[in-house]
């Protein structure tokens, strides 16, 4: 699992990871690994102000 600083677990929103930082934020969770790693769906990506829902 990917975790620092800017990392966190979305309350409202089971299995959904979110990432800050000064220039924006993105919401991720983890898919079925389809390679060896880590799988990671990304579902928003933009500036503070875009997210309503993750």
């Amino acid at each position: 699992m990917i975790r620092n600083e800017g990392t966190s677990i979305v309350r409202c929103a089971p299995g959904v990871y979110e990432l800050t930082s000064s220039g924006g934020r993105a919401t991720w969770s983890y898919g079925t690994e389809r390679i060896r790693g880590a799988h990671i769906v990304w579902r928003r990506i933009g500036g503070h102000d875009t997210f309503t829902s993750p």
